[in-house]
């Protein structure tokens, strides 16, 4: 009956830990995070996708770009000279990814479409 007791209350506590050290809304959330200062504004950024990637990735950034571009009301593209770009990361597991953000763009790392 204790360990049902004290379940909720170690759950709160994990949670509240969680909660102060996770304000990246990011899903799924990395195992490790290094913020850094500034910020880098997404609306109107043009997109490139390494081709090693698959086709799976270019349509899901493709998607990703019809509704950023639908709910900023800037147009997102792809170009050669992209603001964030999507590469291949062959030694990356089927779920590890690396995103890198400044004040001028991104890089996400992955194997595959995750």
């Amino acid at each position: 009956m204790k360990k049902l007791f004290l379940l909720p209350f170690m759950l709160v506590a994990a949670m509240a830990c969680t909660q102060k050290n996770s304000n990246l809304e990011l899903i799924p959330y990395p195992a490790s995070v290094e913020p850094g200062n500034g910020k880098f504004v997404v609306a109107g950024a043009d997109f490139a996708v390494d081709t090693l990637l698959g086709e799976p990735s270019v349509n899901a950034v493709e998607a990703f770009m019809t509704q950023l571009s639908s709910s900023t009301g800037k147009t997102s593209e792809f170009a050669y000279d992209a603001d964030v770009t999507f590469v291949y990361e062959p030694e990356f597991g089927s779920e590890e990814y690396s995103l890198d953000v400044t004040r001028e763009g991104g890089v996400v790392k992955a194997s595959a479409l995750n």
